[in-house]
């Protein structure tokens, strides 16, 4: 039943399609005998109409000033032959905008699961290794787009699902070497991150 509580929002409404067949009928019946309710729709009617013109108006002419830089002309004056590539450039800026958003809203640092410390396992032949260190500290991250990396510099950073007891470290002939398993990886410190390639 429409009350004066009411019938700003059941007008609103029924402006938009979404009332129940009961009270539609009701706003339509009341639209045939009450000339102050008409007045009330029309009035609303209005004001939504010239709200939805001037946000399509707004949003054309930010858009120019944004992609474009400059002014277009007004949306009357120009042909629909060329306002529709504007809709389309419009439609593509906003989704790029919102996908970017989702991907940096969503873009997690990589998990870390382990920290601790691999021996350092000097070959007796090697020259010049007096700074070599007994130990390096190490971490090892859960990296979907590094899996299988690594990264020097302070800490050896290992990117992939490794396991700390496949890991240790050698030193010969002044390279240092990761060794996974039974395979060795020449590994450099310079704080970027590599493919661990043998």
């Amino acid at each position: 039943m429409i009350t004066e509580e009411n019938k700003t929002e059941i007008i609103d409404q029924y402006l938009a399609g979404s009332l129940s067949a009961e009270l539609r009928h009701e706003v339509e019946e009341r639209l045939k005998t009450d000339s102050e309710f008409k007045r009330d729709v029309a009035i609303q009617q209005k004001v939504i109409q010239t709200i939805q013109r001037m946000g399509r108006e707004s949003f054309r002419k930010e858009l120019a000033e944004l992609s474009l830089g400059v002014e277009l002309p007004e949306a009357g004056n120009m042909p629909m032959m060329n306002r529709r590539p504007l809709y389309y450039a419009a439609a593509a800026v906003a989704l790029l905008m919102v996908a970017g958003l989702f991907w940096l809203l969503n873009k997690r640092p990589p998990t870390e699961t382990y920290r601790g410390y691999v021996a350092v396992i000097e070959i007796e032949h090697s020259r010049g290794s007096s700074d070599v260190p007994d130990s390096i500290p190490i971490t090892i991250f859960k990296e979907d787009d590094y899996d299988f990396h690594y990264q020097w510099g302070d800490t050896l950073m290992l990117y992939g699902n490794f396991a700390p007891e496949d890991l240790s470290v050698t030193y010969e002939n002044e390279t240092y070497f990761l060794q996974i398993k039974n395979r060795l990886y020449p590994i450099l410190k310079d704080h970027t991150i590599h493919l661990l390639s043998p």
